[in-house]
């Protein structure tokens, strides 16, 4: 039985570019993503050149911060590193601007935890940074005790990709997101279409890792 994720690169192989060239920020950096991951998985240069598609299609750095993960990836993947500054530095701008509320913010983890988990550990001053603002944000947020499906997912993938310590974060987003998820909060969201689903694909991947 063919997957969501099967099904999305199916129909994005089978997508002209016409209809690439108009896609918005948040369908770029789903499809834009999923064809970087495809790439990274198979080394096929199909999907390579569909991401290439995608991101020509798109300015130098999107107007929504939550469709700034595909373009650092792809500047890691795809691209010679060269916009890694201006990614950055919109990330810095934007936490330092700060947030309309608790959702804006919590939607800027999420956004923020996976331009973290693309970029090249290589360029250490600039992980560094990122990492700095995330958890600066990050305590900020669990300061307010909000919670949203969005920073359910900034707190589990941070233990999993290592920014966070598992022993002090991991019981927290593990409670939050099964309390998302057995009230169906998880499924209130306006930022990310899929951000239930990555939610607990993270949960899924703590829990392994624990009960090993």
């Amino acid at each position: 039985m063919e997957t969501k994720r099967q099904e999305d690169i199916r129909k994005l192989m089978q997508m002209p570019e016409e209809a690439i060239a108009s896609l918005n920020e948040s369908e770029a950096d789903r499809l834009g993503r999923l064809a970087v991951m495809f790439y990274k998985e198979t080394g096929d240069g199909v999907y390579k050149e569909k991401a290439e598609q995608i991101r020509a299609a798109q300015d130098e750095v999107p107007e929504d911060i939550c469709a700034m993960p595909f373009f650092m990836e792809y500047e890691t993947v795809c691209g010679k590193k060269e916009r890694y500054n201006k990614i950055v530095d919109r990330m810095e701008d934007e936490a330092s601007a700060g947030f309309a509320d608790a959702k804006a913010r919590n939607a800027y983890l999420a956004a923020l935890v996976d331009v973290i988990d693309g970029i090249s550990f290589e360029i250490y001053e600039k992980y560094r940074t990122l990492t700095a603002v995330y958890k600066r944000v990050l305590k900020d947020a669990l300061a307010e005790g909000e919670e949203t499906t969005e920073l359910a997912y900034a707190i589990l993938k941070g233990c999993n990709i290592g920014i966070l310590l598992k022993e002090k974060y991991a019981e927290t987003g593990a409670l939050m997101a099964g309390h998302l998820k057995n009230t169906g909060m998880a499924d209130q969201t306006e930022y990310l279409s899929d951000i239930t689903a990555r939610t607990m694909e993270q949960y899924d991947l703590l829990a392994m890792e624990q009960s090993e």
